[in-house]
């Protein structure tokens, strides 16, 4: 039963990231924006999907309650609650990094490199909840190195290629930025799961964590254009532009393919926690199939995808899943929790 709860999430899930990296990413072209300049701040672009998503996520809890929920199992309790805000404050800083990045790259291109993280989830998973390591992981994290250095190989040959393949200096910092934070994230969701009052369900958790976080990056949209204005940043400054502009744009188009990335982001979410009661390493990589289907959707969408890139994506893709391919063997268990769940 278990593996089936799983096979059903994990395609929701795919779904549901898989549709949000296009979304994002035409949200930041002016193609798909009416044609004109997008003119939205990565900064005001998380804001607004925070506002989506904690919208659909209370529409959840409002049915929930309607249907004879307490309202008392909407509190995930101190524990949990502190967990879920260092986990909003690291994905408010993850969602910056991912609307800046589609700004210069089709998603089929950095997509791979932001679930670099994944390869070390069995080691943490091991040091903190004690979940076993395999040599399927060894095999794992080598195909994944290979998958990842594959689109370079034209590089590495000495043979033509598209700069535009090719990460600069910023975008590989957001990389190693969204992979401290998605990898933070996936320990924390284990961490709230684990420590949640009894009956507490995943749209809760999700409402609250979307509260912290449209908190956080508020403050964020306040304050940083002030300091930037004490410092005299420059015009275009890298950092600070990333907060710049009105939560009310001239220009709305942007904001739709946002607000309907906060549905998406709202679906994945409480899958992630619908699931996070097992140790993430267990899971989590079959949460990225899309990876290898992202080449073929960017190509219908006329991007240049070249083939060294469609079989990075499928490495990288088969590198995250043989970890946990072998389940006959390898039971799926729940981690132990600090509350039990009310009858």
């Amino acid at each position: 039963m278990e593996w089936l709860v799983l096979i059903l999430w994990l395609s929701i899930i795919n779904g549901a990231l898989g549709g949000q990296y296009i979304l994002n990413w035409m949200g930041n072209q002016p193609k798909y924006t009416g044609g004109q300049p997008v003119d939205v701040s990565p900064g005001v672009m998380t804001f607004w999907r925070e506002v989506s998503k904690f919208v659909w996520a209370a529409i959840a809890v409002t049915v929930e309650v309607i249907k004879g929920k307490p309202v008392k199992y909407l509190w995930p309790g101190a524990l949990s609650m502190i967990t879920i805000v260092i986990a909003a404050f690291t994905g408010v800083i993850e969602n910056i990094g991912f609307f800046y990045l589609p700004r210069y790259y089709s998603p089929h291109i950095y997509a791979p490199y932001v679930n670099i993280y994944l390869a070390f989830l069995p080691f943490l998973g091991k040091f903190l909840f004690d979940a076993k390591v395999r040599k399927e992981h060894w095999i794992g994290i080598t195909l994944v190195i290979i998958g990842l250095a594959t689109p370079h190989l034209p590089v590495m040959l000495g043979r033509e290629y598209d700069p535009k393949a090719v990460l600069d200096f910023t975008g590989i910092i957001w990389i190693i930025i969204i992979n401290l934070c998605l990898c933070s994230q996936q320990i924390l969701n284990n961490k709230t799961v684990q420590t949640v009052l009894p009956n507490v369900g995943p749209n809760a958790l999700v409402v609250w964590r979307e509260i912290w976080k449209m908190l956080f990056i508020s403050i964020a949209l306040f304050s940083i254009p002030i300091i930037g204005k004490i410092v005299g940043a420059e015009e275009g400054n890298r950092f600070f532009s990333l907060f710049s502009g009105s939560i009310f744009p001239n220009n709305w188009m942007p904001i739709l393919f946002v607000v309907l990335a906060g549905l998406t982001g709202y679906i994945y979410s409480f899958g992630f926690f619908k699931l996070s009661k097992f140790a993430a390493h267990f899971w989590v990589p079959y949460t990225n199939i899309y990876l290898a289907l992202l080449p073929f959707i960017m190509f219908l969408f006329g991007k240049n995808v070249t083939g060294y890139q469609i079989a990075g994506a499928v490495i990288v893709t088969a590198g995250l899943m043989v970890g946990v391919s072998d389940y006959s063997k390898n039971k799926v268990e729940e981690i132990e929790k600090k509350y039990k769940d009310l009858a």
